[in-house]
């Protein structure tokens, strides 16, 4: 069945616009409510626009009606983005996709300005929608007042029962008792996806305990000790708690505390002692400079948006990196080879995902840098991750060691 998951957004949607469209990865637009130039049809009748700053007409009509300005202390929601996810069983094209996002989008928000950006960014090329709602009512001028979800999903579940798509009869809300999942288990593995979450991810959904799994296994990619670890967390959204006994960290949603998860929870792999042997082992791997500072740029603007898709994939290439110890894109040829030479096909194939990933992004160099002497990454501001001076390394210029080769890949 499809699926809506909703995220409030609280600022201008300049950087919005363009993390939706970089790279020229916008299949399609859609507009309502907005005065975008048709420049003709495609070959099912449906509009085809030419370019349109649909950022900049959101932003002037919320400014002109005061609804940017704070409502009682609180930061104003600007907006509201719902990605709209069909099952992939249905086999949905883009044209039909578009006639279902337009048509929910229409029924669910008559007298609001809404641009919808299309991408087939995520496994298997599924098409999606990203749904952007400005805050401002185009009839009364107030703002929008955050619809129900169950009631959201459910006007979806009807549309696509009309198109004949699968559908689910009823409102769709996780925390809503008729549809709430149920059951835990207590036999943890390295890394343990829950019902709930194998679930959501399987109908395209968003699971508040991947988004934070994602999080923390970027952060253990990058950071340069448990200190930097929870500091870099801290300014990507998620607090770390430490147990009373402590024996392990609780993670949770800083913005909704009550989503929390415990590290044994996550998989043995996340808890505190397992996080902390890996990140102070001597052996461990140092990402570049330029790497913490790119990896940093990408978090932010995911995050902006929500593009858990986007975390999953930069913390599996930045954790790949890490278990080959390859900090350059060298490194990483060199690991896909050794893993062919041992007939290790598989192990091949995810490396070079990695690899090729690591390039389109320009998370890693093409070359292994022989400074190995710049620090971690820590928080700073709001949603920043600057760098880090190392307090500890030497303060001259005194060469350091770079990094020679072994059976095992790089060695520093």
């Amino acid at each position: 069945m499809p699926y809506v998951k909703a995220i409030s957004g609280h600022s201008g949607l300049a950087g919005a616009r363009r993390y939706f469209e970089r790279g020229g990865r916008a299949l399609a637009h859609d507009y309502l409510g907005l005065d975008a130039p048709v420049i003709g049809e495609n070959g099912h009748g449906l509009p085809v626009y030419g370019d349109y700053a649909w950022d900049e007409a959101m932003d002037t009509r919320r400014a002109a009606e005061g609804n940017d300005a704070p409502w009682r202390g609180r930061h104003a929601r600007t907006y509201k983005h719902y990605v709209v996810s069909p099952d992939p069983r249905d086999g949905i094209t883009l044209d039909g996709l578009r006639r279902l996002a337009t048509r929910w989008a229409r029924e669910g928000f008559p007298d609001f300005q809404v641009a919808i950006v299309y991408h087939d960014d995520n496994e298997g090329h599924v098409p999606h929608a990203h749904v952007i709602v400005n805050n401002t009512n185009m009839r009364t001028g107030r703002r929008l007042q955050d619809p129900d979800p169950g009631t959201l999903n459910g006007l979806l579940q009807a549309i696509s029962r009309e198109m004949g798509l699968s559908h689910f009869d009823g409102r769709i809300d996780a925390d809503h008792p008729d549809t709430r999942g149920a059951g835990s288990r207590t036999d943890y593995q390295r890394v343990h996806v829950g019902r709930e979450e194998s679930e959501m991810a399987g109908r395209g959904g968003y699971s508040w305990v991947a988004d934070i799994r994602a999080r923390v296994d970027v952060a253990r990619g990058v950071a340069r000790d448990p200190e930097d670890f929870r500091r870099l967390l801290a300014s990507m959204g998620v607090t770390t708690r430490e147990r009373r006994d402590g024996t392990d960290w609780t993670y949770s949603l800083a913005d909704q505390p009550s989503r929390q998860v415990s590290g044994t929870r996550l998989g043995t792999d996340y808890r505190k002692a397992h996080v902390t042997r890996e990140l102070t082992s001597p052996r461990r791997a140092r990402l570049p400079e330029s790497s913490q500072e790119r990896i940093a740029r990408i978090v932010r603007d995911a995050m902006e948006v929500h593009d858990l898709a986007e975390l999953r994939r930069l913390a599996s290439t930045v954790g790949t990196a890490q278990e080959v110890r390859a900090m350059s894109l060298d490194g990483l040829d060199l690991a896909v080879r050794r893993a062919r030479s041992r007939g290790d096909e598989r192990a091949a194939d995810r490396i070079l995902q990695a690899r090729n990933h690591a390039s389109e992004r320009r998370l890693l160099p093409e070359h292994e840098s022989h400074d190995d002497s710049t620090g971690g990454i820590h928080a700073g501001g709001a949603g920043d991750i600057p760098r880090r001076q190392d307090q500890t390394g030497p303060t001259s210029r005194t060469p350091v060691r770079g990094p020679r080769r072994d059976g095992r890949g790089w060695d520093r």
